[in-house]
């Protein structure tokens, strides 16, 4: 159960859908929350899995009603570089159809939230209008900064999102000399 319930909509219009009872379980989870959506008539929906993308446009086609797309990684470049779990021969024709899927989307979409600068830009010259929103995993988790430099992390820290080169950075910067505070206001992952 999700642990805040008083954001001010009522239980009854809350869609329930069957948890995952595993990575092939995606699809089924994905037409269930698509059918769910399509029965509810919302203002705008928003959805920021990429496993959804497809679903998103199909569903803004068939509400007729805007579909906002929350962007939080570099998908095609992460698919060639930071996910380990994707077999390296199928990364780079993987990322290449992530890009063109991601693009020709967005396109459709229009309304994109990212959290980037670098995905401003390339939604912009896509014709989307994308906003950025700097965001913490947790409303709690803004840094307190005491000092002139430090290095800091904001996001969930695992060896998937980097936390081995991050470390590595810290020692490079200790070994010449320079050390500074890692600040990791968020929290680790498995």
């Amino acid at each position: 159960t999700w642990p805040y319930v008083d954001i001010g909509v009522p239980r009854e219009d809350w869609i329930q859908t069957t948890p995952l009872r595993s990575r092939a379980d995606r699809p089924r989870l994905q037409l269930e929350t698509f059918r769910a959506a399509r029965r509810v008539k919302a203002k705008v929906y928003h959805f920021h899995d990429l496993d959804f993308l497809l679903w998103g446009v199909w569903l803004h086609m068939a509400q007729r009603r805007p579909v906002v797309y929350d962007c939080h990684e570099h998908y095609p470049e992460d698919i060639l570089t930071a996910k380990a779990w994707i077999p390296p021969l199928l990364r780079r024709p993987l990322s290449a159809t992530v890009r063109v899927l991601e693009d020709w989307a967005v396109r459709q979409l229009h309304h994109c939230i990212v959290v980037v600068p670098s995905l401003v830009d390339r939604f912009k010259a896509l014709g989307a209008a994308p906003v950025l929103i700097r965001n913490f995993s947790r409303a709690d988790a803004q840094p307190d900064l005491p000092h002139d430099r430090a290095l800091l992390y904001a996001g969930s820290i695992s060896e998937a999102y980097g936390s081995e080169t991050l470390l590595g950075i810290g020692r490079e910067l200790r070994r010449r000399g320079s050390p500074v505070p890692l600040v990791l206001p968020d929290r680790f992952g498995a």
